[in-house]
């Protein structure tokens, strides 16, 4: 009897292992160096890692000069320093944390001026089948803002784009955005990130249409158009910081198990800026024309702008909200949009500051 139950269940254990996807992503758990057994130096790259490097792309201060990316690493063994090292654990200059898992993880800053953080794939992506991305984060408590819309790229050169150097004559680089805007990132559907304490599990999913080897990880938008509150109430005011680590991350073949997506009804809402402090845009992207309707109330539910009917043009349209009189904190913006007997609901949050 106990030889059958012994047999079950090693048959069991390795049908599961069996089960469990590829993770596609080189040194996913940020465990093996490239060099050294240990972390050698106060500024201790992403590039020291195995499959990372900090060269994908070059990223502006946040004078708009355009210089290169830097993302971060950590390290429990610091070669025997003390503990206060820079890139040490659980203490380093972005905080305290442990790691999601083993010894190490890496960090980035997601807004104000921007990083990017990029990874090797051990085999290319094949056309046409569909992939999941799954990151764990943490906000370090260097962090003044919680914010959202963490995206990935993928390509298939170690370099995802290369900036021509175009100075105005005070030195300003204009078209760093504009060339990321010709990307097309996938986005981390979440709400503000801001646990400090946790990791956080965060997963996307794509169909791949090329053979791409490489992905980098960061913040695509434009920095207006970067959705940020507050961490702490002292936070109100200061300049906004996002500083994440990330951990264990894993791609992966899900083909049989994503289900094939769902005809999309192209019904876009935004507003900007977000935190705003007076006036602030609410855009509408509409697939046809058709009948909007917005509300917005405060966290009490009190009703700060009265039900409104907009009438929208297919593509996108705008609307002037005066915040003026809001008292400072979160809004909720509810929108209806109606068209030829379909409707769809969406929900927005906006803080206003001042």
């Amino acid at each position: 009897m106990k030889l059958f139950f012994f047999i079950f269940v090693t048959i069991s254990y390795f049908e599961l292992f069996a089960q469990m996807p590829e993770n596609l992503v080189i040194n996913g758990d940020f465990e093996i160096l490239a060099n050294d057994s240990c972390v050698r130096t106060a500024n201790f790259t992403v590039g020291e890692f195995k499959g990372w490097f900090d060269h994908a792309v070059r990223s502006e201060s946040s004078n708009g000069e355009l210089g290169r990316t830097s993302p971060d690493s950590y390290h429990l063994d610091t070669c025997g320093r003390d503990v206060s090292w820079n890139n040490s654990i659980p203490v380093n200059t972005g905080g305290f944390q442990y790691p999601k898992s083993g010894n190490g993880y890496a960090g980035f800053v997601f807004h104000q001026s921007r990083e990017f953080i990029s990874g090797s794939l051990n085999k290319p992506t094949d056309i046409d089948l569909f992939y999941c991305v799954k990151i764990h984060l943490s906000v370090a408590e260097v962090s003044t803002v919680a914010s959202k819309g963490l995206q990935v790229v993928f390509h298939t050169d170690s370099t995802l784009l290369v900036i021509p150097f175009t100075p105005t004559p005070g030195g300003m680089i204009l078209n760093f955005q504009k060339e990321l805007d010709k990307l097309s990132p996938i986005t981390f559907l979440s709400d503000f990130i801001s646990d400090t304490a946790a990791w956080i599990t965060l997963e996307a999913s794509f169909k791949a249409d090329s053979n791409y080897r490489f992905f980098t990880i960061g913040n695509f938008n434009s920095l207006h158009n970067t959705d940020f509150i507050p961490l702490r109430p002292n936070d109100i005011g200061r300049a906004p910081l996002a500083y994440f680590f990330l951990d264990d991350v894993s791609i992966y073949d899900c083909s049989d198990t994503i289900p094939p997506p769902e005809p999309t009804f192209a019904f876009e809402v935004k507003a900007y800026p977000n935190p705003a402090s007076d006036w602030f845009n609410f855009d509408y992207t509409l697939p046809e024309a058709g009948k909007v309707r917005i509300h917005v109330t405060d966290v009490f539910g009190k009703i700060v702008l009265a039900r409104t009917e907009l009438q929208g043009q297919k593509g996108v349209n705008t609307f002037a909200i005066d915040a003026t009189p809001w008292a400072m904190g979160r809004y909720h913006i509810s929108v209806l949009y109606e068209a030829n007997g379909r409707s769809e609901y969406r929900h927005l949050k906006h803080q206003i500051i001042r």
